[in-house]
């Protein structure tokens, strides 16, 4: 079942995503892990629903 999300929804789970990442990461890495990370957090998300 696919759910259409609004513009705010959207960008509140991409932020909401990238916080976590970063949080879980901690500072101070190369950019591609992060965006990696990302990605990667959003597809798990994704799936969850």
């Amino acid at each position: 079942m696919r759910v259409e999300l609004g513009h705010e929804q959207l960008r509140r789970r991409i932020t909401g995503s990238a916080i976590v990442v970063v949080n879980e990461l901690k500072p101070g890495l190369d950019e591609k892990l992060y965006e990696r990370a990302l990605i990667l957090k959003l597809y798990i998300r994704a799936i969850r629903g």
